[in-house]
């Protein structure tokens, strides 16, 4: 099935919404499920979005984009997301944005021999940014090639972090546990 496209009109009616409600519009796309069609709304108010948040602005996108039978062909599911702590990485401001903060990018054809790249960003200008790659030195990509983009977190050590933080307010860190291996079954 071709990719949908999310018309000019449905984005100005989502950017419409996001203003009223003070909130930045990360991103309007389609996905699909088999046959169900779903309008992904994505967005973001400084990393401070809860789900009343999300609730009014679903409901204000809802009445909004209902008003007019016509806009969206056949029927759809509306979603209204946070960004999270992973969020993309759409357009330029963002990544200047997000200067010096770990981000993970794909590219549609390679840069400097490589498709994926995983690094902080050095600097960001009006056609491209650029990765520290640490040891691998930095690396220029053009906003033209890049698939997708997005921030990155070290979840393991956010849990470390997580940890730490317990360990020092007092509180008891619970130990992982480890399955035991059952002998059974083995001929002993």
């Amino acid at each position: 099935m071709p990719r949908l496209e999310v018309s000019p009109e449905v984005r100005a009616i989502c950017q419409t919404v996001a203003d009223r409600r003070n909130v930045e519009l990360v991103d309007v796309r389609y996905g699909r499920s088999g046959r169900d069609v779903t309008l992904e709304v994505i967005v973001d108010r400084n990393g401070d979005v809860d789900f009343d948040l999300i609730t009014e602005v679903s409901k204000d996108l809802s009445d909004a984009l209902d008003e007019d039978e016509d806009l969206i062909e056949g029927s759809y599911m509306l979603e209204v997301s946070s960004a999270g702590l992973e969020r993309p990485l759409m357009k330029p401001a963002d990544y200047e944005r997000f200067a010096g903060h770990e981000v993970k990018v794909v590219c549609r054809e390679p840069v400097d021999g490589r498709n994926q790249f995983r690094g902080p960003i050095a600097a960001a200008g009006e056609d491209a940014f650029t990765l520290d790659l640490r040891d691998r030195g930095l690396v220029e990509i053009p906003y033209t090639v890049v698939k997708k983009a997005h921030l990155w977190v070290d979840w393991e050590e956010e849990l470390k972090r997580a940890e730490e933080i317990r360990i020092d307010e007092g509180d008891e860190v619970p130990q992982r546990r480890r399955k035991k291996k059952s002998l059974e079954g083995r001929g002993r």
